[in-house]
């Protein structure tokens, strides 16, 4: 596995309501959403039919709901509050106003 930690956007960037959608490299969509503790990223994708509108997804009390069927996520561990299954989370860096993100790219350590 190889990592890449990509500069994402800026803190200004973010909403504080609802998640903002990044695509990158590879056309993997990122979302990022600002919450108390800080940002949480993850892959912009509903476990439950593989609907890639969480960006679009309520945020209130630390968690995410799809919008396709209400199926609703903690932003602090992923895991299904309502409904089941599990978000896939990326870890975040901040450096000053600048957010990374750590993406696995798919390819093998040599």
């Amino acid at each position: 596995m190889s990592v890449q930690r990509i500069d994402i956007a800026r803190l200004s960037d973010l909403p504080s309501i609802r998640g903002k959608r990044f695509v990158v490299e590879g056309g993997e969509e990122i979302v990022l959403w600002r919450t108390e503790s800080g940002v949480v990223a993850a892959r912009n994708m509903c476990p439950h039919q593989h609907f890639n509108a969480l960006h679009e997804g309520r945020v209130a009390d630390g968690t995410v709901e799809c919008p396709m069927h209400g199926w609703t996520f903690s932003l602090a561990t992923g895991k299904a509050v309502v409904g089941s299954g599990c978000l896939t989370l990326y870890p975040v860096h901040m450096k000053g106003e600048r957010i990374l993100v750590d993406i696995d790219d798919g390819s093998a350590e040599d």
